[in-house]
């Protein structure tokens, strides 16, 4: 079952790190909290399904995106044993609208990984904006001290974000990060026509 559950987990670009580092917490879980370890076995579950079920559409329903983002932020919860925090800013008629599959996951998940979630003085934002036809992606966080620059300046996963928005919206996109000081800010766009 693992060797299926880590093909999928992989062709669905989701961090590998993500479902080993999760698999090994539930295996500590077992025994320590049986019933957090059967919530992030359903989390996982959930986010798995979502994704091997909507990986080849070309978007899909924010709200139901954001239920997925909701569910990594209870999971990376559960992980680290206390609460993951997210502002999140959102057009009121974002139900509406249409993302990617996993885009803000890979996003929020890239937040998490290099990002301050914990400390109620640098808790990151996701804000969406919308006019017309483009859609606005926003992201800042404080960067973990912990953390070491990448070489190219973009992460493995901030890379496949920006090439999948290119490959489905040529010359109809655009993606920028920038980092000031300590801070780390993503702006990316897509016109959907």
């Amino acid at each position: 079952m693992v060797t299926h559950l880590e093909q999928a987990w992989l062709q669905l670009d989701l961090s590998p790190h993500l479902l080993f580092n999760t698999l090994a917490t539930i295996r500590n879980l077992i025994h320590e909290d049986p019933l957090a370890a059967q919530k992030a076995i359903s989390i996982l579950s959930s986010l798995t399904k979502f994704y091997v079920r909507n990986r080849k559409k070309a978007a899909v329903l924010f709200n139901d995106e954001l239920k997925q983002v909701r569910r990594l932020i209870d999971l990376y919860t559960i992980r680290w044993g206390k609460a993951v925090q997210l502002d999140i800013h959102m057009p009121h008629h974002y139900q509406q609208l249409r993302v990617m599959p996993m885009l803000l996951v890979l996003l929020v998940e890239n937040i998490i990984k290099y990002g301050c979630v914990t400390n109620a003085r640098h808790y990151p934002s996701l804000r969406i904006s919308h006019h017309a036809d483009r859609i606005d992606i926003f992201t800042e966080n404080v960067i973990r001290d912990d953390q070491p620059p990448e070489e190219d300046g973009l992460g493995i996963a901030l890379a496949n974000i920006r090439d999948r928005l290119a490959t489905q919206y040529p010359n109809k996109h655009g993606f920028e990060t920038k980092q000031v000081g300590n801070r780390f800010y993503l702006h990316a766009f897509y016109v959907a026509s």
